[in-house]
């Protein structure tokens, strides 16, 4: 019995040192310019959902992840109330909306841009608080370029493109300054190198 447990000792042992030769790095780039590096052992695969279903993609395979500008729908009937309220006769209201309006998540960003330039919407005869203000303003406040594209896109093998919606919220981020927390919605993209040196094999960044 005791060779036994000796025996499962050394295998679960062994299993352990094996996990710490496979490495994670990751360079995450901000939409505010800012770059933190450090390393993730909770990722193993990256779940994509796209028009044809949900990709679960081997992190060994990933060498970069494009983090678009998801539209947040949930708050589409809000936004476009808000928008409508611009028009407004009393001041003080227009310029209520326009404050709530700025403060609202970066997914809305697209659904202020598809609204504003669709059929349905009609501009406001007053020029102090509009939707293509409040909308540059966001831009700004979130880095946000006219080159963002709705859907987030990953790379496979430095070889492959595919684009769709990323399933994670945010990124765990172990660094020299302990371990942190980043919503996806503040991440521009994510550089992969993954080393897993039981078996020889290294990728780096090119």
């Amino acid at each position: 019995m005791k060779k036994m447990l000796f025996a499962m000792a050394f295998i679960i042992a062994g299993f352990s040192v094996f996990a710490q030769k496979e490495r994670i790095e990751l360079k995450l780039t901000l939409r505010d310019g800012n770059i933190i590096s450090g390393t993730s052992n909770s990722i193993t695969t990256v779940a994509l959902n796209t028009d044809y279903g949900t990709l679960n993609i081997p992190i060994k395979n990933v060498s970069s992840l494009e983090l678009g500008i998801t539209p947040d729908n949930g708050n589409k009937s809000k936004v476009i109330s808000l928008i409508k309220q611009m028009n407004d006769p009393a001041e003080e209201k227009r310029q209520a909306s326009y404050d709530e309006l700025v403060k609202m998540p970066v997914g809305c960003i697209s659904v202020i841009n598809d609204y504003i330039y669709g059929n349905e919407y009609v501009a406001s005869e007053f020029t102090d608080y509009t939707p293509d203000a409040a909308l540059s303003e966001m831009k700004s406040t979130y880095g946000v370029d006219d080159a963002s594209n709705n859907k987030d896109i990953v790379m496979i093998d430095y070889e492959y493109n595919m684009g769709g919606i990323f399933a994670f919220k945010s990124i765990s981020l172990k660094t020299e300054y302990g371990v942190l927390e980043v919503p996806k919605e503040k991440i521009d993209q994510i550089e992969v190198s993954y080393f897993d040196e039981s078996n020889g094999d290294k990728a780096y960044k090119l």
